[in-house]
């Protein structure tokens, strides 16, 4: 059974600054849970422990068996407790995770995915699970971005997030970094019509913040701005799209323009 101690800290992990000093996560989800036995995750996580109700436990008996992991049992009341959701599961996976580099080294012919304060969890779990299905290299993630272990994150990920490399720091820095000199494109209103704009397959996207955009500092390097033309003719529209859904349009066309 789960001590009170234990409880206490599963509970703290739902802060970013427990989380970063423990270099441990909250996993939930039966999907999510499932892949953590299974180990379907880049190297570098470490599943600890599964915390879970006696009925989940039963009817995942050999999974559990083949992964050697710890399975503890609780309660439901103790589960509402960990949980972040409003009619949470039944198990939870505690996981260690791997240190971030902060400065990747950029390869020349590869695509790459950048946030530049990007705040909500959704978007940043969606912007994970889009950058994934179209084999984005890996994310530089700003540090005025949501923590990418924020629970919300790691659930609307779908598992995406452990699957996906990513780095994490200065972004300015990390755009600059790198020897090579890729194409820097920014999502921005003054841009190229990305339908009739002759784009390449590699390069780095950056993302803005869902109402402010990209930022000055950012945009002063960008090399390419584009932006995705709206079709709609009423007087009435968005002023924008959602970070993700925009970043899902744009990966599409840089994938069929490399088709083509």
């Amino acid at each position: 059974m789960l001590s009170h101690s234990q409880l206490k800290f599963l509970r703290s992990l739902q802060i970013n600054k427990f989380r970063s000093k423990e270099k441990q996560i909250l996993v939930e989800g039966e999907k999510l849970v499932k892949e953590c036995l299974r180990k379907s995750y880049l190297p570098g996580y470490q599943l600890l422990e599964i915390f879970a109700l006696d009925v989940w436990i039963n009817n995942n008996s050999e999974l559990i068996s083949n992964s050697g992991c710890l399975v503890t049992s609780i309660t439901p009341k103790q589960l509402e407790q960990i949980s972040i959701q409003k009619s949470p599961n039944q198990s939870v996976a505690l996981l260690r995770h791997p240190e971030t580099p902060p400065i990747p080294s950029l390869e020349q012919n590869e695509l790459y995915l950048a946030t530049d304060h990007i705040q909500d969890p959704g978007n940043m779990g969606s912007l994970f699970r889009i950058a994934e299905w179209f084999g984005v290299k890996s994310i530089l993630l700003s540090n005025n971005s949501v923590d990418p272990y924020n629970p919300k994150v790691i659930q609307s990920s779908m598992g995406s997030i452990f699957r996906t490399t990513f780095h994490r720091g200065d972004l300015l820095s990390m755009l600059q970094s790198t020897n090579t000199t890729p194409t820097i494109y920014g999502m921005m209103l003054d841009g190229e019509n990305i339908y009739t704009s002759n784009i390449s397959p590699s390069g780095i996207i950056v993302i803005g913040n869902e109402s402010k955009g990209i930022s000055k500092e950012i945009s002063k390097i960008v090399t390419k701005p584009l932006y995705i033309p709206r079709f709609s003719a009423s007087s009435e529209h968005p002023e924008s799209l959602n970070a993700a859904t925009a970043a899902g349009i744009v990966l599409s066309e840089f994938r069929r323009q490399k088709l083509c």
